[in-house]
């Protein structure tokens, strides 16, 4: 962490200069992206995110889809305040532009109130998120939220569990059932040409097609990074250093604060315009021991994919993963996609769950089929096999913050899914269904946070997974779209039992909600 930290201490005073700041992570985001740059002629790589605007041409009309722009024009000019209703409906609260000087202020929000057949569940967060062009080289975000929340029984079983709120870090108690927390994130953006980018900050980054990742995904808490992004037309070439840090319920001092580093690669061609592939390599540093946080061996700045997976081997202690990636725009409206991880493969005499250490996805997205505008449906199943991500010590397993760097399922599961999302105007609605099972039993306790070894050996009667399905329906209105300030109200119905084997008891949770909320992330509570 204090590498990277002095790395973008160094880059400080050149801020002074920044437009390459980056896409949000959202769903809806990424449909609208995706539909864009499925109907133009153009090379895009689209893979690995965030994407910095900059590296797909024609941004700005991506942007004028995002903001909906012009669509309160005529309702604005009817009213005897326009600033106020400029203020409410298109423009962020604080607005500069002068020269290629640009500043964004905007608030964070999300109010929510529901109810089960428990009770009453509500989440109050507040914050604020700066946006910079300082001028076409240079951009930075900044932001800090602040929730206190009582959530569904699940989540909370969840948080206590993992001693962290799903994908927003450390928690502490609040009031006798509630949870309360806090984080910052941001990012200096710096492109000295079209070909290159250099992005220091504390955020998530996201690499695939859908709506999972199986091998680099946004579902844990922000983390400090230095990525270098090079574009070169059919070409692109990501170089990503990360700190991780650990986090354990019982909390001790020298736990919570142990680190490991990761060294990801992902090189992605464009043989067409109309196809994307990719080669991924992730490295999990052994960097701590007894005496030190921070022991980095002189590799892990050594930016070529490949060369530390054939040095170290998928079973060295510095644990490696490789993976593929897929994209395919069958027609205009159709995109056929998927991704395999390899995290080792059968040694001689291995048997059982343990020689099968990989996972595959496969998926179809319809964009705006038969000419529906603003219409989006996903289709996506994700395999993964058991004790894929594992390392040989718990330390380099394929985690961060206590949860995983991939599927929130982690492994030993199949999952079947589907989106549908439907704007008109400023309303829209989505629906979502997950269904999850394992693929494999265990009578012991099986747990990324765990050894192979010790989730193998352990003798205590636990089943770490279960059958589970999400159905998620939301319709609300957009308020602002470049603020992203909504209305929404929804009901998530969630049932989810042990397998057979184990017992006939069933769970199911009915919640409805209502909130006001600015969503510019993926939080992820359908596991």
């Amino acid at each position: 962490m204090r590498f990277i930290a002095l790395l973008i201490l160094i880059q400080l005073p050149l801020i002074f200069f920044g437009q390459q700041n980056s896409f949000l992570l959202t769903t809806s985001e990424k449909f609208i992206i995706d539909s864009y740059t499925q109907k133009n002629d153009g090379f895009f790589h689209t893979s690995f995110k965030p994407i910095v605007k900059s590296t797909i041409e024609g941004y700005t009309e991506i942007e004028k889809l995002i903001y909906r722009t012009g669509s309160d024009s005529a309702f604005i000019a009817r009213k005897k305040h326009p600033w106020f209703w400029k203020k409410l409906l298109v423009e962020s609260l604080v607005e500069i532009k002068k020269d290629k000087f640009n500043l964004r202020i905007d608030p964070l929000l999300n109010v929510e109130y529901g109810k089960d057949s428990i009770g009453r569940m509500t989440v109050n967060s507040r914050g604020l998120v700066i946006y910079g062009d300082l001028n076409e080289k240079f951009s930075f975000t900044t932001g800090i939220l602040e929730t206190q929340t009582f959530p569904e029984k699940y989540i909370s079983n969840y948080i206590r569990t993992n001693g962290v709120a799903p994908g927003q870090g450390r928690v502490k108690n609040f009031k006798d059932t509630g949870y309360d927390y806090s984080y910052s994130f941001g990012n200096i953006s710096y492109s000295p040409s079209k070909h290159f980018n250099f992005q220091f900050g504390h955020g998530k980054q996201f690499l695939g097609d859908g709506y999972r990742s199986l091998l680099l995904s946004d579902v844990p808490f922000n983390y400090p990074y230095l990525r270098v992004t090079t574009t070169f037309k059919r070409f692109q070439y990501i170089n990503l250093w990360t700190a991780f840090q650990e986090v354990k319920p019982y909390d001790t001092r020298n736990l919570v604060y142990q680190r490991k580093h990761g060294s990801f690669s992902y090189l992605s061609y464009l043989p067409s315009k109309k196809i994307e592939l990719g080669l991924f390599e992730a490295i999990m540093f052994q960097s701590t021991d007894t005496n030190s946080n921070n022991i980095l061996p002189i590799d892990f700045a050594n930016p070529l994919i490949g060369v530390r997976a054939m040095q170290y081997g998928l079973r060295y202690k510095h644990n490696a993963l490789i993976g593929f990636t897929a994209k395919v725009n069958i027609l205009k409206q159709i995109t056929a996609y998927g991704q395999f991880v390899l995290d080792d493969r059968k040694r001689k005499g291995e048997s059982g769950a343990f020689r099968k250490r990989n996972g595959y996805q496969i998926g179809l997205k319809f964009l705006e089929p038969l000419k529906i505008k603003n219409l989006f449906i996903l289709t996506e199943y994700n395999w993964v096999n058991p004790f894929t991500y594992f390392s040989t010590t718990q330390h380099q397993n394929y985690t961060a913050f206590n949860e995983p760097l991939s599927h929130p399922l982690t492994e030993n599961f199949e999952e079947m899914l589907a989106i549908l999302r439907y704007n008109y105007k400023d309303v829209f609605i989505q629906i979502k269904y997950t269904h999850a099972r394992p693929i494999a039993s265990f009578t012991t306790i099986h747990s990324i946070f765990n050894t192979p070894d010790e989730s193998q050996s352990n003798s205590l009667n636990i089943i770490s997974k279960q059958v589970t399905n999400n159905l998620n329906i939301e319709a609300g209105m957009m308020i602002n779209p470049k603020s992203r300030l909504q209305i929404v109200a929804g009901i998530h119905i969630r049932k989810s039992k042990p397998p057979w084997y184990v017992s006939d008891n069933i769970s199911i949770s009915n919640y409805v909600y209502f909130a006001i909320r600015t969503p510019i992330s993926n939080l992820y509570h359908d596991f």
